[in-house]
């Protein structure tokens, strides 16, 4: 009777800890929202933008997934976001500056990172100088939202990158369907082909409306 106890005992031993470093649980299933919502980077309030939802500002009009944004030369380009989870923790990963400039054309990409390193995807500032390339920041987070701003750039006074250039920031999802524009209405940001001229239209503050959202499910 006692080498049974003994065997029983041992084999709920061996249960526990199966579970506990296989991470089997219910609990350790459990798959959690994260979410990032990238904002508009100029520096100035009002914002105006100069131009709607396109690729290139340039005839033919064709829709896209970047803005146009007044930011005169010289002045921050800013990476604005705020992010919030489901998990409860107090970073969403962190966001890394990269230097995508080829000649004169001036571009910063700025990626989302997961806590563990994973590319979640890019938003790339054209007409942009890197500021701090190679850096990498903290993305925080909570259960209600945590609001980051953080300098990534300053607009060029010289740029290759269009012709016809005049000072401004163009800025768009990168070589990635994992951002998710802004389309719930198109009175929030219009389409190319009703803004497509200098101070179309203008927002109190970048921190109206976000500009791309990135939403994933992951337990860290």
């Amino acid at each position: 009777m006692m080498y049974r106890r003994i065997l029983g005992i041992c084999a709920l031993a061996a249960g526990f800890l199966f579970a506990t470093f296989s991470g089997s649980t219910d609990v350790d299933a459990q798959s959690y929202e994260y979410r990032v919502w990238n904002y508009p980077g100029p520096s100035h309030e009002p914002t105006t933008l100069n131009c709607g939802w396109h690729d290139t500002c340039v005839d033919p009009q064709t829709d896209g997934n970047a803005l146009d944004w007044r930011n005169f030369a010289n002045t921050p380009v800013n990476w604005r976001s705020t992010s919030s989870n489901d998990q409860g923790h107090h970073t969403a990963g962190s966001i890394r500056v990269i230097d995508d400039s080829v000649g004169t054309c001036n571009r910063t990409i700025v990626r989302l990172e997961s806590p563990l390193g994973t590319n979640m995807g890019e938003i790339r500032y054209v007409h942009t100088e890197p500021y701090g390339a190679g850096s990498v920041h903290n993305v925080p987070s909570d259960s209600w939202g945590v609001a980051l701003t953080q300098q990534i750039g300053t607009t060029a006074e010289t740029d290759t990158c269009s012709s016809n250039y005049l000072p401004h920031l163009h800025q768009g999802r990168w070589n990635t369907t994992l951002w998710s524009k802004q389309t719930q209405s198109t009175w929030i940001y219009p389409t190319r082909a009703t803004c497509s001229q200098a101070g179309c239209t203008t927002y109190q503050s970048p921190w109206n409306y976000w500009q791309h959202e990135r939403t994933w499910a992951a337990n860290y």
